[in-house]
């Protein structure tokens, strides 16, 4: 079973998109990643395995940039 701090690394290994290459997090010994989802909302899913245990890690979406966007787009509709 894995350990918190092995959590906590595939937790913030979910982050990749919004992290610069200086702080992308590590993949825990005997771990490897075998899956990754992004979207164009921020939203993303990665999926780490270790023998028959497998933790899939999701990171949220970019909601509030997304929901300036959004009103500010149609303010300048509107206007």
């Amino acid at each position: 079973m894995a350990t918190e701090l092995e959590y906590a690394l595939m937790a913030g290994g979910s982050y990749i998109s919004t992290r610069s290459d200086d702080n992308q997090f590590s993949i825990p010994a005997g771990w490897i990643e075998f899956k990754h989802e992004t979207t164009g909302s921020g939203f993303e899913a990665v999926s780490f395995q270790n023998g028959n245990e497998v933790v899939i890690s999701y990171a949220g979406t970019l909601f509030l940039h997304n929901l300036r966007m959004e009103v500010a787009q149609n303010a300048y509709e509107i206007s």
